[in-house]
């Protein structure tokens, strides 16, 4: 069976636009494939989170809550994740193209021994997956050949999936970690308050490079992107 498991992202107990649409691709993975789709939150005190990721059409909603995964940290979420996937019987194990999953999935596909493939686009008929390269001059067929395939997805490819009126069940589970053996801690979280959305989630970018000649010309980028509510890029 093909069933789909997806990482939820969340921030200050909302889920991502990027995430919903990591379960759009999910969806559609586990159609053509003969699956389930799944979803997974960790975290602690996550119940909201819960209750809005039921409402998405996941057949289950799994949910690893443990003080001890509360901030994220990559050696507890990824031992979580690794654990869920194989009580969900994953084929496909995927999150939305984040920094955080970019630190994040690669360890879940070495305790899982799966290939890989970052920021994708789609799956072809032939089940290989699409992904952009050459900084997206060129899209490249990735196959992954191990059972398990690790997958993160680029939000701003697919709609975010639509709210629907059925729930999905809740499969809560114990974490097989050692906390006490932990060789990092999470000290804090700084972030810089911003009023532009995130450039993952964003429907509009405004980008400059060299030609803006530092930071004099740069401010006439944030200025656009502020009057239309888009997020800033930067070429290389």
């Amino acid at each position: 069976m093909g069933n789909a498991l997806v990482v939820a992202e969340y921030k200050n107990g909302n889920l991502k636009k990027a995430s919903r649409a990591a379960f759009t691709f999910a969806k559609q993975y586990a159609q053509k494939h003969g699956g389930a789709f799944h979803i997974l939150v960790i975290g602690h005190g996550i119940d909201g989170v819960v209750e809005q990721a039921r409402r998405f059409g996941a057949e289950k909603i799994w949910v690893a809550d443990h003080e001890g995964l509360g901030p994220y940290l990559a050696e507890t979420w990824a031992q979580a994740v690794a654990d869920v996937a194989k009580q969900a019987d994953a084929e496909l194990v995927a999150a939305t193209a984040s920094a955080m999953s970019k630190d994040l999935m690669p360890r879940v596909a070495v305790k899982l021994g799966a290939g890989m493939a970052s920021d994708i686009m789609g799956e072809t008929d032939t089940g290989y997956f699409l992904r952009p390269v050459w900084a997206g001059n060129a899209v490249v067929e990735a196959e992954i050949k191990t059972p398990v395939k690790v997958v993160t997805v680029r939000g701003t490819e697919f709609e975010p999936a639509a709210e629907q009126d059925a729930a999905g069940d809740v499969q809560k589970v114990d974490v097989n970690i050692d906390f006490g053996s932990l060789k990092k801690r999470f000290v804090r979280f700084d972030e810089v308050k911003s009023e532009r959305p995130e450039l993952t989630e964003a429907s509009i970018i405004v980008s400059g490079g060299r030609g803006t000649k530092g930071d004099e010309g740069f401010k006439l980028i944030e200025q656009l992107a502020d009057l239309l509510g888009a997020a800033v890029g930067a070429t290389r």
